[in-house]
């Protein structure tokens, strides 16, 4: 009989204790909180996963709970002010929305890279769209690079694509590496386009057929005295095609001396070339110094023979 007595008295005494900690549980609730106003629930279980205890409603701000009231049994402490959490996943709680291990429901877990933005995995690192974060968006030409936006028509270190690094030398045009110092459509910068017989040099454009420095290509320097004409360099001074300047042709007979056309035939200071000079008494005669004096096939002028038997003095046939 004493042996049921005490038995009787464990089972009173066990329960004064659950129904103790039971109000002690309600007693961490605001006593003027309206409890109809909670809409709690349970989603159903999604793949096998333990179920998500979804809350709402008003915030128990400033109630605090034992570490051993957990939300699979108390689902309303994930709604404690400092809770991670309106949602409930394998005893923690946790936000469905912005957590990577439990995206949208309970387990499913975001891939390396990647986190939960608004309930789905988004890979931050390339996703341009949540570019570094979630709703960072990149504008309009930007791509997502590593987690940052960058622009795909001008950064070199990502022309056309991530990580497409443009040389030394280069810029980043429209989305393709161009060189600035030798490309004629972008010569010194994007879109600076050469004239027509313009070629881009070191960056800036010239004339290929006349620039004298670059004649004909760059850096083909022209010698001195020598300019550049339809892109080949030409002595104006003896240059019959180039006589003091580009097209400057000489006549037939002619040659260039000095940058100016002359008649190598009767000129007595280019005579039959530049710079031969006749003698005093001498004129040029078919390119050639003859002495009109005494020459008696060239008597007193060119081309003026004497005849056979007579000779030629100061100029005249047969002077006696």
């Amino acid at each position: 009989m004493e042996a049921l007595r005490l038995f009787i008295l464990f089972l009173l005494l066990s329960s004064i204790t659950i129904i103790v900690g039971a109000f002690r549980a309600d007693d961490m609730i605001d006593e003027d909180e309206d409890l109809s106003n909670f809409d709690d629930f349970l989603t159903p279980d999604f793949g096998g996963s333990k179920p998500l205890i979804r809350l709402s409603g008003r915030s128990l701000a400033q109630q605090k709970l034992p570490g051993n009231y957990t939300c699979d049994v108390y689902p309303r402490v994930c709604r404690l002010k400092g809770s991670a959490g309106p949602d409930c996943c394998y005893k923690k709680c946790v936000n469905v929305k912005t957590d990577s291990l439990n995206c949208f429901m309970c387990g499913h877990k975001c891939n390396n890279g990647e986190i939960c933005c608004n309930g789905k995995c988004r890979n931050i690192l390339s996703d341009k769209n949540n570019c570094g974060g979630c709703n960072n968006k990149c504008k309009s030409g930007e791509i997502c690079c590593n987690g940052k936006c960058r622009s795909i028509v001008s950064d070199k270190n990502n022309c056309g694509g991530c990580n497409i690094k443009c040389k030394a030398g280069e810029f980043c045009c429209n989305g393709k590496c161009r060189s600035m110092v030798s490309d004629k459509n972008n010569c010194g910068g994007c879109n600076i386009k050469c004239k027509a017989g313009e070629i881009c040099c070191n960056g800036k454009c010239r004339s290929m057929v006349s620039d004298k420095n670059n004649c004909g290509g760059c850096n083909i320097k022209c010698k001195p005295g020598e300019i550049c004409c339809n892109g080949k360099c030409r002595s104006t001074s003896n240059d019959k095609n180039n006589c003091g300047g580009c097209n400057i042709k000489c006549k037939s007979g002619e040659i260039c001396c000095n940058r100016k056309c002359k008649n190598k035939s009767n000129d007595t200071i280019n005579c039959g070339g530049c710079n031969i000079k006749c003698k005093f008494g001498e004129n040029c005669c078919n390119g050639k110094c003859k002495n009109t004096l005494y020459d008696k096939n060239n008597c007193g002028g060119c081309n003026i023979k004497c005849k056979p038997a007579d000779r030629c003095d100061y100029g005249f046939c047969g002077y006696a």
